[in-house]
């Protein structure tokens, strides 16, 4: 089987300016009697001008304070390709098995101030009542400063409900 070399429209030096290389794809050509000459459609357009401006001359000296290194592994990893299997028999058939028992223990307890009791009735025997003890806990002290501050936000408040 021949292999075909890809058209291009210049084959010359990068340095001329804005030229384009166009590349077909001969792989889906159909089988019929069209000659080869014939134009088509590019299957790839590439702007030679851009590349041939970021080469210099092998002449041109560079002092390596002027420039970076870069190390592009991904070409690398990409020529290394995928394993495939080869046939559908050889796919490893999943399994799983139990490692160890989870230990059932509370992570996580609510603090006393989110539990609430919808009861009124007293506490059982033995038993603490939750709002009692929530209004015999003292939860912020308000000094004059506070006092001030609240009486004016609230003032401010009725003004816009008006």
């Amino acid at each position: 089987m021949k292999r075909h070399r890809h058209l291009s429209s210049s084959d010359s030096s990068d340095n001329e300016s804005p030229s384009t290389s166009f590349s077909f794809c001969s792989k889906y050509r159909s089988k019929s009697k069209t000659p080869t000459n014939e134009q088509k459609k590019p299957a790839e357009v590439f702007r030679k001008d851009l590349i041939s401006a970021m080469k210099l001359p092998d002449s041109h000296h560079i002092n390596p304070d002027e420039y970076y290194l870069f190390a592009d592994t991904w070409k690398q990893e990409w020529e290394k390709g995928v394993q495939v299997p080869a046939s559908p028999e050889t796919i490893p058939q999943p399994s799983l098995r139990t490692v160890a028992e989870k230990v059932k223990q509370v992570l996580y307890t609510r603090p006393r101030k989110y539990i609430s009791c919808s009861n009124q009735e007293s506490a059982e025997p033995g038993y603490i009542n939750i709002l009692e003890l929530a209004e015999s806990m003292c939860r912020y002290d308000l000094d004059d400063m506070d006092i001030f501050w609240l009486q004016e936000v609230n003032e401010e408040l009725a003004e816009m409900v008006l």
